[in-house]
């Protein structure tokens, strides 16, 4: 047993979101200074056993399943109140057989927060308190013939509701300012109602649990004496569906059995890792493990925000793509390779590299493509105007499996280049659009990936001024300018993972570049054709170095806003390029072109690209 403990305790850690926090330069999840629970069987560790020596053997050490619950997966070291008379950082006033409301021989809710309050702690800001009641409620009701229908038990669900909504009421009286509420299980699906003895119960069951989560939520919503209290109904009701529809998902076989009703037959259960349900109400400590997973995910929502930053990131990556493929037509333009009056040009750039994780923003890899189409006008000797349309397709895939996303976006960018002697400066603008399909995000539920979709828009601009250097087949060309864009993202609802999913709140991603470099460009003849070969390295920087604003929360229940920021902007980084390009007829002109993105703190990028252009 204390090894199977100590596998589902290393598990734990490596689950969801927790996973990604080990990196170096990545937050630790969220620590409270004090833990506090109130509930019933699923969250007792042992106040019951210690008051009546129950539950006995095989129950693991006075807990109600085969070893230890949620609570203290959450909170390691977590102390049952009824054993310790020390003011703990962590203590458990939950007891099985509680009910929410009054009429259980040990101390229901509000009794555990009267048992909290005698103690005398005084509230941390920073403490968190967990409430999980109402199931005895329910059980101890459909047991009585005068309860057994819907109205009955419909009634009992919502008193015992009220019961839960009055405890969250004197637990912020007292200064609580973290509180999470866990809505039931449908009870309906344990298997003493689905091949136990109460079978007969089970849609009256079903009935109570529903009307008990519609009533939380509708009635935590509706408490106006909780400003300043951070609340959240946390959905354990779809995350218990989930786990119990799919439990080989999640490593089970069996869903609809439980060891303690096979062995009391005197049968043998196996291993008991294949069960979900270590008796015919209450999960086995795997079980137990997977709800403190989700919950750790729950409580630290920057790192699911962390996720959609990738997002912002992403989009401004694609415009820097497309950035260096005009600003790669805008050289070749002043090489003159089968230049013209009026040319038409097309260009075709890959690139592939990664970003690494940064404060709560996720860490990804991409990899991807921009096609740039348009044409450029000579109005004068000395000044080129043009026009280009871009077309960028980049697929992102999170760190650890966090996520995955596909990005298409479009842009649409007005360029002019003016000279005088060998000073020359050119300068754009550019709108567009970019739009998130298949955006995935894996959860800490077993691995099941939420799903969304995210449109926006973009605006960009450069300016760029520089010197041809010309001694005969060579040109030396240092130059200077700055990259101006921003990505706007709208936001999104995620769907497919219930109780999991997120809503978040649009966000606006910025870059303001500084660039320093220089092109060197070597011309030779083959059959009165040129031919030029071409190196370039540029020092690009981030000069704003703002953060980025990012807001979102669960789906579907009542909870608050979660915030956090990070750095916004691609950073700094040094490209070093080679390019070689030349003329097939006196109409037609080609290049391809090679360019590695070495950015700070070590990543590598690389970038291919080929162009053809035509005069007409």
């Amino acid at each position: 047993m204390n090894d199977l403990r100590s596998r589902i305790l290393a598990g734990l850690a490596a689950l969801g979101l927790t996973a990604t926090a080990l990196a170096q330069s990545v937050p630790a999840n969220r620590t409270f200074s004090n833990y506090y629970f109130f509930g019933d069987s699923l969250t007792d560790s042992g106040n019951t056993f210690a008051l009546t020596g129950s539950p006995p053997a095989p129950y693991f050490a006075g807990r109600v399943s085969n070893g230890i619950t949620y609570a203290e997966y959450l909170a390691p070291g977590l102390a049952a109140a009824a054993t310790t008379s020390s003011n703990a950082a962590k203590l458990n006033f939950a007891f099985a057989g509680a009910t929410a409301a009054t009429g259980s021989a040990v101390p229901n809710l509000s009794q555990q927060v009267a048992m909290y309050q005698a103690r005398g702690i005084t509230a941390n800001a920073n403490g968190l308190y967990v409430l999980l009641a109402g199931a005895n409620d329910l059980l101890n009701a459909v047991q009585v013939p005068a309860n057994q229908n819907a109205n009955a038990m419909t009634n009992t669900a919502i008193a015992a509701s009220t019961a839960v909504a009055n405890a969250v009421q004197s637990l912020a009286g007292l200064g609580a300012k973290n509180i999470l509420v866990l809505n039931l299980p449908d009870i309906s699906k344990t298997p003493r109602f689905t091949t136990g003895s109460g079978a007969s119960a089970a849609s009256l069951m079903q009935t109570a649990s529903y009307a008990f989560n519609g009533d939380i939520k509708t009635r935590i919503a509706g408490l106006s004496s909780l400003s300043g209290v951070n609340v959240t109904v946390f959905d354990l009701g779809s995350i218990f569906q989930t786990i119990v529809n799919n439990p080989q998902t999640f490593g089970f076989s069996i869903a609809n059995q439980d060891p303690i009703d096979i062995m009391t037959a005197g049968g043998n259960p196996g291993d008991i890792s294949r069960y979900v349900f270590w008796d015919g109400i209450h999960p086995t400590t795997k079980t137990h493990a997977l709800f403190a997973a989700v919950l750790t995910e729950v409580l630290n929502p920057e790192f699911v925000l962390g996720t959609f930053a990738a997002r912002g990131t992403t989009a401004l990556v694609a415009t820097d793509l497309s950035a260096d493929s005009l600003q790669s037509r805008l050289d070749a333009s002043r090489l003159g390779v089968a230049r013209h009056q009026a040319d038409g040009f097309v260009s075709f750039s890959s690139k592939s590299g990664s970003f690494k994780a940064a404060g709560y923003q996720a860490g990804f890899d991409y990899s991807g493509n921009a096609v740039t189409a348009g044409f450029d006008y000579s109005l004068a000797s000395n000044l080129l105007v043009g026009l280009a349309v871009s077309a960028e397709n980049l697929e992102t895939d999170l760190d650890g499996a966090a996520g995955s996303s596909v990005m298409r976006g479009q842009m649409v960018t007005a360029f002019a280049q003016w000279k005088s002697g060998s000073f020359f400066a050119d300068g754009s603008v550019g709108v567009g659009t970019q739009d998130f399909k298949d955006v995935k995000r894996t959860t800490a539920l077993g691995g099941m990936a939420t799903t969304a979709k995210s449109d926006g828009d973009r605006t960009a601009a450069h300016v760029r001024v520089g010197w041809d250097l010309v001694s005969d087949a060579w040109r030396f060309t240092p130059f200077a300018g700055l990259r101006y864009a921003k990505a706007k993202l709208d936001g999104y609802t995620e769907s497919g993972v219930p109780g999991l999913n997120f809503v978040f709140g649009g966000q606006n991603a910025k870059s303001f570049d500084a660039q320093l470099g220089a092109n060197v460009d070597y011309t030779v003849r083959f059959n009165e054709q040129p031919f030029v070969l071409s190196g370039t390295a540029v020092y690009q920087k981030d000069v704003n170095e703002n953060t980025r604003s990012l807001s979102g929360r669960l789906a579907d229940t009542v909870a608050a806003t979660g915030t956090t920021t990070v750095d916004d902007g691609l950073g700094e980084t040094f490209k070093l390029g080679a390019r070689v390009s030349g003329a097939v007829s006196k109409n037609w002109g080609w290049s391809v072109g090679y360019l590695a993105d070495f950015r700070k703190n070590g990543e590598t990028a690389n970038q291919y690209s080929l162009s053809l252009h035509t005069g007409f």
